[in-house]
């Protein structure tokens, strides 16, 4: 481990992504209900996106 944590940090990243692979991997899927509302919450930060030449 470096002086400023270094491995420590990238340890906790490494623990903190599998815990979410290992959540969304048991989560049930999502209804349509719950993609529609998603899609409108996400949409405005889409347009950003695209706008500002990021990830469409």
């Amino acid at each position: 481990m470096t002086e400023n944590g270094d491995t420590a940090t990238q340890s906790g990243e490494s623990t903190v992504a599998e815990y979410v692979r290992r959540v969304v991997a048991e989560a049930p899927p999502l209804t349509s209900e719950q993609v529609s509302r998603l899609r409108v919450l996400l949409e405005p930060a889409r347009r950003d996106l695209a706008r500002t030449g990021g990830p469409a």
